[in-house]
């Protein structure tokens, strides 16, 4: 399962505000790259084809669809997308627990 936190919906929300994004459909994926082998995709999308599978964030302000495909889920099949806000650090935090190594900024892991 592919879940976000409410931060980071929150994150999502004001995004899609900002940049009037009025389908709120991203696309969470794993592509060769990085420091450690493989690296996080995650971007809004409007394509979907037959072997990608939807997980759904509920909101008062509207569902948030996470559409991701069959590889992708093989190397992260319960993540955790998180937002950080700090002083030191802000953006989004994939917390994997597949993810047997990974590199100092959380951009890219292995299994």
């Amino acid at each position: 399962m592919i879940s976000l936190t409410d931060r980071a919906a929150q994150e999502i929300e004001r995004i899609m505000v900002e940049q009037d994004i009025e389908i709120p459909k991203l696309r969470f994926g794993v592509q060769g790259g990085g420091c450690s082998g493989l690296k996080y995709l995650f971007e809004f999308c409007t394509i979907t084809d037959e072997f990608d599978t939807t997980f759904v964030k509920k909101r008062d302000k509207g569902d948030i669809s996470i559409i991701v495909d069959k590889k992708s889920f093989f190397f992260a099949p319960d993540i955790t997308v998180d937002f950080n806000e700090s002083l030191m650090d802000r953006g989004f935090v994939f917390n994997n627990p597949a993810a047997t190594t990974s590199c100092g900024c959380g951009e890219s892991f292995g299994v």
